[in-house]
């Protein structure tokens, strides 16, 4: 659990919110916070026009295991600014991650346009049963929800590519 007198969900979905904010478009980012010191000691966004499985999840993810000798999962929590995917959140639970706090949810995304997938990150906790994960949403939502409202709406006045490829929508 997060040491509340160093830092607060909200303030730590802030951050991810800022990260977000620098991609418009796809705005799904992630910083991971470290329980005992209530540090941030990686953040992450949306980068699937260069990899596809990179979510900002999965890029959060990459970018403390670049940075960090040893680290130590257990001790962090994920911030996103959307429910995690399913592979996001099978990467969060293989990594070890103890919490992952989100703000829009799945549901959300999907009637604001989103392509999602129909499996919750609550069920691939469920299937993880060699991990003890912390799922806790809504965080900072009216706001998060706002980001993929505002992202849906710049992208649908966005002209038609003279090509196009419906597997290019960055829907992640």
């Amino acid at each position: 659990m997060p040491n509340n007198k160093s830092f607060n969900h909200e303030q730590a979905m802030r951050a991810a919110i800022t990260m977000a904010k620098q991609q418009p478009n796809a705005p799904f980012a992630a910083v991971l916070m470290d329980n005992r010191t209530g540090k941030m000691v990686a953040r992450g966004a949306n980068r699937s026009k260069e990899n596809p499985a990179w979510h900002g999840e999965m890029d959060v993810i990459n970018r403390h295991s670049a940075a960090s000798i040893k680290p130590q999962w257990e001790h962090l929590t994920l911030y996103t600014t959307a429910e995690p995917c399913p592979m996001c959140m099978a990467a969060i639970a293989w990594a070890g991650i103890a919490q992952v706090v989100y703000g829009t949810d799945v549901p959300t995304l999907q009637q604001q346009g989103w392509k999602q997938m129909q499996l919750r990150a609550s069920d691939v906790i469920a299937g993880a049963s060699f991990r003890q994960i912390t799922l806790i949403g809504g965080i900072l939502q009216k706001d998060c929800d706002r980001l993929f409202a505002l992202a849906q709406q710049t992208r649908a006045q966005k002209p038609a590519p003279a090509t196009t490829n419906s597997d290019d929508d960055d829907d992640f």
